[in-house]
């Protein structure tokens, strides 16, 4: 190592900067890899599981440091299969570009994941961003800059395909998932259809989904399910009632959510979905005004209605558990 710092000390002063970087650079390196085979040798043999447990507790500062620890954990991290979830900013994304506001409300602009090539940002969960380069899809954590391909689909490099797609996470098979409905006005490219993808089996599986792909709204995760909400498509007309469906990843299907009964039939036009106090809630169209609707599930799932200011409970309906 003397000999490597006297070598770049005479090499620097005639080729300036560029060698004084290129000296500290493998210095880093050097420093990193005695840092990693230390610790590999001091490591309990854990199982990956509770790893991944442990990893998923740690504050983000933390788990920058210990990608240092092995490539094991280093490998876990960046894959997506720690849960990261950011404590104390928010990230506000559109869809070409992110920001994040911490606790003084100050916003910042996130580094682009990218550079040279373009990029869209098609959903999130637990801190993860699902981008979009080309037909390929990147899982990427904009707050320790890591990122990492899991899987292409051919059908993304067509630019008249419509595409909603949204991020969820399986904890009984220990994977993120990808749920995109495609829209085509060729049908001979495949008109209307969905795809799931398995990112562990690096495959796409497309799944039934009657329902009209022009009133597709993404929505939250709850519990792990994925929501949207859409209008069946045994209705021919463009103002059908909306349902709610969620997307089960264990199941790999979708399943309808019951509504409750509305007087008079009003109020079927939904407006968004979002998330109050751990529920899923809406809000939807009626005479005179909007509704606001917050769903419970648990060991008693209910569904609470209310005028005004969401939360106000009106009427409870009851809805059979999944």
């Amino acid at each position: 190592m003397l000999c490597l710092v006297r070598g770049f000390e005479g090499f620097g002063k005639e080729n300036g900067k560029d060698s004084v970087n290129i000296y500290q650079t493998l210095v880093g390196r050097v420093t990193e890899k005695k840092i990693r085979e230390k610790a590999e040798v001091n490591l309990p043999n854990l199982p990956e599981e509770i790893v991944i447990e442990i990893l998923s507790r740690l504050p983000l500062k933390s788990l920058v440091k210990i990608t240092l620890v092995s490539k094991q954990w280093r490998s876990l991290i960046q894959s997506g299969f720690v849960k990261i979830v950011p404590r104390n900013n928010v990230l506000v994304r559109g869809r070409f570009s992110l920001h994040s506001i911490d606790q003084d409300f100050l916003v910042k602009i996130v580094d682009k994941p990218v550079e040279k090539n373009p990029y869209e940002i098609f959903s999130s969960c637990n801190g993860l961003l699902l981008i979009r380069i080309r037909d390929h899809l990147f899982l990427w954590n904009p707050l320790t800059k890591c990122s990492m391909k899991v899987l292409s689909y051919e059908p993304l490099l067509c630019t008249s395909y419509s595409v909603v797609s949204r991020l969820c996470f399986d904890s009984f098979s220990n994977e993120y998932k990808a749920v995109m409905a495609l829209s085509h006005d060729i049908t001979l490219f495949g008109g209307e259809f969905v795809v799931v993808s398995s990112f562990r089996s690096k495959t796409w599986t497309e799944i039934n989904f009657p329902y009209h792909f022009c009133s597709v709204n993404s929505g939250p995760v709850v519990n792990e399910n994925l929501h949207w909400f859409a209008s069946d498509k045994s209705s021919d007309h463009f103002f059908a009632p909306h349902e709610i469906v969620y997307f089960n990843p264990r199941m790999n299907k979708f399943k309808k959510l019951p509504m409750p009964q509305l007087k008079n039939g009003h109020g079927d036009i939904m407006l968004g979905l979002g998330v109050l106090e751990g529920c899923l809630c809406m809000v939807r169209l009626r005479r005179g005004g909007m509704r606001s609707i917050r769903l419970r599930r648990g060991t008693e799932p209910w569904i609470a209605m209310g005028r005004g200011e969401v939360g106000e409970v009106v009427t409870r309906d009851r809805v059979n558990p999944s």
